[in-house]
């Protein structure tokens, strides 16, 4: 029966396996994840559906996640301000664009074949190669960005580095896109 018990794989988000050390205590966590939640669906939709309201989807978001409908306008206004970036465009101009793309790849590095998972939120190829962003919906004070971004730099290399795997394709760029300024940091 024990043998029967014992586990044969395991499953790890890459997010955490990448991500080494307390997160810096920086910004205010009253919206949380379900903020993060919220942005990361209308992102979605807009970048699919770029000319498409987004406010009754706003509104749906918002309330599943328990959130108060008094964030609507603050929320619109966030992803119209990454709507507006450079970076954006980019991926609107790119040759082929996707977001939120589920990344699963077995790892042997250990005793146990582990499962690492993970989503990218978006990722699309220019003809240098393929540029990953991950959005950061927390609100930091704009002097903290540096030491964040070098938090959040395993996790974007660990996604950059699974993507070259499953695509056999080059990884150009990454950065970390913060959605509370509209800016995007290259990496």
């Amino acid at each position: 029966w024990a043998t029967c018990m014992k586990s044969t794989y395991d499953v790890q988000a890459i997010k955490e396996l990448a991500l080494k050390g307390p997160k810096p205590a920086y910004g205010t966590a009253v919206q949380g994840k379900e903020w993060g939640t919220v942005l990361h669906t209308l992102l979605e939709a807009a970048m699919k559906h770029s000319d498409s309201d987004l406010k009754p989807l706003a509104v749906s978001s918002l309330t599943e996640e328990g959130l108060s409908l008094d964030m609507l306008d603050e929320v619109i206004a966030t992803v119209k301000r990454v709507m507006a970036s450079d970076m954006w465009k980019r991926a609107q101009a790119s040759e082929h664009c996707l977001v939120e793309v589920p990344i699963q790849t077995l790892s042997s590095d250990s005793q146990l074949p582990t499962i690492l998972r993970g989503v990218i939120d978006l990722v699309f190829r220019e003809p240098s190669g393929w540029v990953i962003v991950d959005y950061k919906s927390e609100r930091v004070p704009a002097d903290t960005l540096e030491e964040l971004t070098k938090y959040y730099r395993p996790q974007l290399e660990a996604y950059a580095q699974r993507w070259q795997e499953l695509t056999g394709e080059t990884v150009s760029e990454q950065g970390v896109f913060y959605t509370h300024f509209g800016h995007y940091v290259k990496l």
